[in-house]
């Protein structure tokens, strides 16, 4: 079975800096940061069904997590028929400053 795994490493912002706000209302910034050795790792399995699972720091792994609807926002947007098991390795404390 085809399957992958990506490291998502943490980051400092050294600098952060909003340029300006756009019609969507998000910002546009200039930033400066440091990656850090720490990370999470998220692996990819090809499946029957979508699937998501987490260890490591306590997540969710449901509807609310931001995985599952990047999931179900790109199947949808991009008619993606093929399915895939998702595992995250979660080792990036959260609310700490490092995303």
């Amino acid at each position: 079975m085809y399957s992958f795994s990506q490291k998502s490493f943490a980051k400092i912002n050294l600098s952060l800096k909003i340029l300006n706000q756009r019609k969507d209302n998000y910002h546009n910034i200039y930033s400066l940061f440091l990656e850090l050795d720490l990370h999470d790792t998220i692996s990819f399995e090809k499946s029957k069904d979508f699937k998501l699972t987490c260890e490591g720091i306590d997540v969710p792994c449901n509807k609310t997590n931001l995985i599952y609807k990047a999931y179900e926002i790109l199947s949808k947007k991009y008619d993606i028929k093929e399915k895939v098991s998702i595992h995250l390795e979660k080792k990036i404390p959260l609310f700490a400053g490092l995303g």
